[in-house]
């Protein structure tokens, strides 16, 4: 691609591809918030458990005034032997493919969905 459009090219629709998806995030964050009622910034819980009864816990933070999300799992269980444990990586791994599942067209899965998020 490189060699018949120019990297200049390249690198353009790719930074527009993360843009895209930033704004398709945030939008859906900011419709997510006025859908549940919440208030311009307001949170939403969430809790499951793992098979051996671990459980997860999650405070999303959405700021609807820029549409900005906080993915908190403190009171998460502690590490476990075996492999039901979840680094940093494989965290935003599931951050990131949730939200693109929430977002209501396609695009491609990219670091830009996570763009000014924290967890």
């Amino acid at each position: 691609m490189v060699e018949h459009y120019t990297l200049e090219v390249v690198q353009a629709y790719m930074q527009h591809i993360q843009t895209n998806a930033e704004e398709a995030v945030r939008n859906m964050l900011k419709a997510l918030s006025k859908r549940e009622g919440l208030a311009e910034v307001d949170i939403v819980n969430a809790n499951d458990f793992l098979d051996d009864g671990s459980e997860i816990v999650l405070r999303l933070t959405i700021d609807r005034r820029d549409g900005s999300a906080i993915f908190d799992f403190t009171g998460t269980g502690p590490e476990l032997w075996g492999n039901l444990n979840a680094p940093r990586a494989v965290t935003h791994s599931a951050i990131l493919y949730s939200l693109r599942c929430l977002i209501d067209q396609e695009i491609p899965l990219n670091q830009g969905c996570l763009i000014r998020f924290k967890s």
